[in-house]
């Protein structure tokens, strides 16, 4: 059984396989890796940077201990996002930093579900 298999199928999306419930969730880091290499490759306007980084982003997330680094690297990313967008609705910092810090675990989790980590 391959490391990605089942992952895009409509029945692991809903639930009907052994991938831990088969959540929708499970996408996002491949979501995270098209867009990350998208806006790369728009930015040096190549399609050849494009590829070269989604194929080297995807061999990197077959590898666990890569796999793990962009798991908590983009998660934390994600933390800071939700922190950054709840200062335009709320002065104070302490709902930012609980509302941070839940958007890290729950985009970790989800990593760590769709990589069977």
């Amino acid at each position: 059984m391959g490391f990605w298999s089942g992952y895009f199928t409509a029945k692991a999306l809903s639930g009907d396989s052994n991938n831990n419930g088969g959540c929708i969730l499970c996408v996002l880091p491949f979501l995270e890796v098209f867009i990350i290499s998208g806006e790369f490759g728009k930015s040096c306007h190549s399609w050849w940077v494009f590829g070269g980084c989604l194929l080297g982003m995807l061999i990197l997330l077959s590898i666990r201990p890569f796999a793990m680094a962009f798991s908590l690297v983009m998660s934390a990313a994600w933390g800071y996002d939700v922190y950054s967008m709840m200062a335009e609705f709320s002065d104070d910092i302490g709902a930012r930093v609980v509302l941070g810090i839940i958007a890290f675990f729950i985009v970790l989790g989800s990593h760590l579900v769709a990589l069977d980590v």
